[in-house]
């Protein structure tokens, strides 16, 4: 004769998403690296998923005022952005209707993979922990494009 038993666990998990990315920033400003433009740039990329590991390189938030080249950076021409080495990004700072899209291509081909996230509330900070997700919520939309894959593969990064 055979018995069950049921366990009665309720696991809740809370996270406070400000105080990680608090710490996060925290994390960034104690770091003396060349993989940036500046601390302060809006977009803060990481070799790791979840803003984990290194930065690898950064870019501005997009101003229309300026018309250079600042905010569409192909990996392979430049110093402080490593190619195939970016899986995440730190947003900061950033407004309404920042939109950046990161490619697998350092020609921005749309046949290879990439991905589109525009910011649709002003936001103090946030994690994207991977570029291959397509995800949409009141912050930001995410549209990923797929072809064999990008996390680790980032080779152009444009913001607009």
């Amino acid at each position: 004769m055979g018995a069950s038993a049921s366990l009665g666990l309720n696991l809740n998990a809370n996270v406070d998403l400000n105080e990680m990315a608090d710490q996060i920033v925290s994390a960034i400003n104690s770091l003396d690296s060349d993989k940036y433009r500046d601390k302060s740039d809006t977009w803060l990329f990481f070799e790791g998923n979840g803003a984990t590991q290194e930065i690898v390189g950064s870019l501005p938030r997009y101003d229309a005022k300026y018309d250079d080249s600042r905010f569409d950076i192909n990996a392979k021409d430049v110093s402080w952005f490593d190619n195939d080495e970016a899986r995440s990004v730190l947003v900061q700072n950033a407004k309404a209707g920042d939109t950046l899209r990161v490619y697998d291509s350092p020609k921005a081909s749309t046949s290879d993979d990439w991905t589109e996230i525009s910011i649709k509330r002003d936001l103090s900070y946030m994690v994207i922990a991977t570029f291959e997700q397509s995800y949409e919520n009141d912050l930001y939309k995410i549209s990923f494009h797929r072809h064999n894959g990008l996390d680790g593969k980032v080779s152009r990064a444009r913001n607009y």
